[in-house]
């Protein structure tokens, strides 16, 4: 006779959910915050075996490391992280990696397909957080395509908080005309085993 521990089903799909909205001032105050010496600029990069490095093929993005003192940040983005996490019921510990403000300036290429879980650092990714910060006339294209059952192209309102599980492929389409800001970060927890 076979004894079993029954699992928990999932009641709940795995996909984008909306985390929460900011209002146009607070994505403005996150904008200018490419502004603060404080926050690092650096280039796009990608992961590549054990390093990370530029490629503006796959990844054509400015990038401003949020630094720590901006801590009202994390609480608008540890807020978003709980309200999707009641889709995703994720073990979660909470952000162990700085968020990013981006910057993808026309003619970009945007971010062709990837997963944002990988290896080293990035195993304990659960929940990527992605929210649009000026408004959709600002520019065209940078849309977020995610992959589930096909690929789905949702275009970001100003300040809508999207969240998705991080190991769901995903890519920003390019941007053709003007210059899309947004912020991303990766809420941590126990690797998936």
């Amino acid at each position: 006779m076979a004894i079993a521990i029954p699992p928990t089903p999932r009641t709940t799909e795995l996909g984008v959910v909306g985390a929460g909205e900011l209002t146009a001032s607070q994505c403005q105050d996150i904008i200018n915050l490419h502004k603060d010496s404080q926050n690092p600029f650096r280039e796009g990069r990608i992961q590549q075996e054990k390093s990370f490095k530029a490629n503006k093929i796959v990844r054509d993005v400015n990038v401003w490391v949020i630094h720590e003192t901006h801590d009202w940040v994390d609480a608008l983005l540890i807020e978003a992280a709980q309200e999707a996490n009641t889709h995703f019921s994720f073990d979660l510990t909470g952000l162990i990696e700085r968020p990013q403000l981006l910057q993808y300036q026309s003619p970009s290429h945007g971010y062709d397909w990837h997963l944002d879980i990988g290896n080293g650092d990035n195993s304990t990714r659960k929940i990527s957080i992605s929210i649009a910060l000026n408004p959709d006339g600002d520019y065209e294209g940078g849309e977020l395509c995610m992959f589930a059952r096909g690929e789905t192209s949702i275009k970001l309102t100003q300040g809508l908080i999207a969240a998705f599980p991080s190991f769901m492929p995903h890519r920003v389409k390019p941007v053709t005309t003007g210059e899309r800001w947004a912020l991303v970060c990766w809420v941590h927890g126990h690797p998936f085993c």
